[in-house]
């Protein structure tokens, strides 16, 4: 009698080789998908398997024993139920990621399941076999079909109901092996000679493996480590099912310097190294995070703090470039209290002290403590208050008045911000200008000031009461704007403010990275009558470059140069010469943080032109300043 099996033998065989491909990946994750993924692979393969055993027992049951043959047929159909339910898991497994839910989820294709191998086992079956066409019939498998409807049909469901949180691509799959199995199913009630229903399954399966479950889709091909997608998913994984992850990121510091000396296919090489280097600790996951940079993650704490010492001590040693021993300085981060980051996005966590780790210089190693979250929550709490002080105009122009030697009074101020947060408390610069200036708020920031500072002064006409001038700090960002010249302008112009009243203040900082931008912008500025100044002269780069190449009509000396005037030799040395070349050059300077009567009169005596300092005022409102100014009228009177 011919057996009619060549449909199953070929869907066993796509099944065993899917399975290959997956099994033998040492890089599977094994996430809660992938997991049930593996268990439907399995359950097609025995599927398949049964459903060759049920045919041959019907082909010759006159033969066998009827119990092997009732056995037989019915474990098949049981089998099919199982993969329905599976695939209705698998669904589960990819919209509700926490643990807990999906443990709930999964109550009902369970109870499902069960009451199906009830029926099944209870129900009578029957028989039919001629020629090509086999199968087994009656109501164990009419429950069969009942029970694998509900599950596709549920799973059908899902995927129409929950389509915004299924990706696009999980979507395509499933529906793509759900069609398939009730197309089959389908055929094979009207030609019974098909049995296609076992290898529409395998093939279903196929496509979930290439679509979506291939383990080589989460590794970096060049380097043969685990991506940054896969990152990702096992984060979340680990997240969703409360599992304790223990990360380390290490990056290379310098990785412009190695890839212009020995050329990108070299450094490739040395990613290669740095991943088997981790491999072979055996410890945790490796993923390739970021271009440059690995991320380790371990489930056990004294794992972390041996590899941590592992990583330290390699790295101290020299590595092998193209032939050449190279010390490759690194960045690190890590955590080895795994509750100091709860609640917390690990990915960007590692990015945001990774960030910090290459600021605080090479071979730095960071280790993120309670009190690092703490700072990093300040710092974000911190920006949150300033958009909502953008946002709700609680942004507060100060002024310190800036002393005339020559004239014995004001003749200007330093235009400084202050901004409120949502309690009520004063945010002082330090805080909030470098927060600004990461997250692209001082541009915004900048011209809000300029325009109080024009609405202020078009109010209270401060040019009748001896100022001649405001002097107002432009950020780094400010002056890499190629239209910074036309915004100040046509503000200037709004508010009927005369261009030679402002004076404008840059930094050495700026001009280094913005260099021909600026200037232009200086240029343009400098034909309508605003005036500049080179501020913080004494800290950064302390280049004379920048003092004799920029259009700059005052030099300001930074308060810790002043300072250190007066406790070294050599900083008063430096001094004399920089206010030599500087009055050589036809300059004006501004002495900033003078705070006593001493210091005012030796100022006085190296021929200062300006004095800023809390020996004449600390930084004071616009009622405040305006009242000073006033008085100094009515005492010239």
């Amino acid at each position: 009698m011919e057996v009619n099996i060549e449909f199953q033998i070929c869907g066993l065989v796509l099944v065993l080789l899917v399975m290959y491909l997956f099994y033998t990946k040492n890089n599977v994750l094994k996430l809660m998908n992938q997991r049930v993924y593996s268990a439907l692979l399995i359950s097609v393969m025995i599927n398949l398997i049964l459903d060759i055993q049920s045919v041959v027992a019907i082909s010759y049951r006159e033969q066998l024993p009827a119990w092997y043959v009732l056995v037989a047929c019915k474990l098949y159909l049981i089998s099919l139920i199982h993969i329905g339910n599976l695939v209705l898991t698998y669904v589960y497994s990819n919209l509700y990621r926490q643990r807990k839910v999906f443990q709930k989820k999964v109550i009902l294709p369970d109870i499902i399941l069960v009451i199906g191998e009830i029926a099944i086992i209870a129900l009578p079956i029957d028989y039919y076999s001629e020629g090509r066409a086999i199968y087994s019939k009656g109501y164990s498998v009419m429950a069969t079909y009942i029970i694998g409807l509900t599950f596709i049909i549920l799973s059908a469901l899902l995927l129409i109901i929950k389509r915004k949180e299924i990706g696009k691509k999980h979507r395509e799959a499933i529906w793509f092996l759900l069609i398939v199995w009730i197309g089959t199913a389908v055929l094979q009630g009207f030609c019974n000679e098909y049995l296609l229903v076992g290898f529409s399954i395998a093939l279903g399966c196929a496509f979930l493996f290439l679509r979506l479950e291939n383990p080589d889709d989460d590794v970096d091909k060049q380097i043969d480590v685990l991506n940054q997608n896969a990152l990702h998913k096992y984060l979340e994984d680990v997240k969703n099912t409360g599992a304790a992850a223990y990360c380390i990121a290490l990056g290379l510091s310098e990785v412009h310097f190695l890839r212009d000396t020995f050329g990108s296919e070299n450094i490739k090489e040395l990613l290669k190294d740095i991943a088997e280097f981790l491999h072979q600790c055996k410890m945790g996951k490796v993923f390739l995070s970021r271009e440059f940079e690995f991320t380790v993650v371990l489930s056990e704490q004294a794992e972390a703090e041996e590899m941590v010492e592992k990583i330290t001590k390699r790295f101290e040693n020299k590595w092998d470039i193209s032939g050449v021993p190279v010390q490759v300085e690194i960045a690190m981060c890590y955590y080895t209290d795994a509750s100091v980051v709860e609640g917390q996005d690990i990915y960007e966590l590692l990015r945001y002290y990774m960030t910090e780790a290459k600021k605080r210089g090479k071979q730095y190693v960071l280790h993120i403590t309670k009190e690092e979250i703490e700072e990093k929550v300040k710092q974000e709490e911190a920006e949150k208050s300033l958009r909502w002080a953008l946002e709700n105009d609680k942004l507060e122009v100060y002024y310190q008045p800036i002393y005339s030697i020559v004239d014995r009074k004001y003749t200007s101020a330093e235009v400084l911000v202050r901004l409120w947060d949502q309690n009520g408390k004063m945010m002082f610069p330090d805080i909030f200008i470098p927060i600004a200036e990461k997250n692209g708020l001082i541009v915004q920031l900048g011209d809000r000031v300029f325009e109080k500072v024009c609405q202020f002064m078009a109010n209270d006409r401060l040019k009748e009461y001896g100022i001649e001038y405001l002097e107002i700090n432009l950020s780094v960002v400010q002056c890499m704007q190629e239209n910074l010249a036309e915004q100040l302008i046509a503000t200037m112009e709004k508010y009927n403010i005369s261009p030679n009243t402002i004076n404008l203040e840059i930094t050495e900082t700026a001009a280094v990275n913005s260099a021909d931008t600026l200037l232009h912008n200086m240029n343009t500025l400098i034909q309508h009558g605003v005036t500049f100044s080179l501020d913080d002269y004494g800290t950064g780069y302390s280049n004379l470059n920048y003092v004799i190449g920029l259009p700059v009509h005052i030099v300001k000396f930074d308060k810790e140069l002043v300072w250190s005037y007066f406790k070294s030799e050599k900083a008063k040395t430096a001094m004399e010469f920089a206010i030599e070349m500087v009055r050589h050059l036809g300059m004006k300077i501004v002495t900033e943080g003078i705070e006593d009567k001493d210091m005012l009169d030796c100022m006085e005596e190296l021929g200062i032109d300006f004095i800023q300092g809390f020996y004449f005022s600390k930084p004071i409102k616009e009622e405040d300043f305006f009242k000073i100014i006033q008085g100094q009228k009515a005492g010239a009177s």
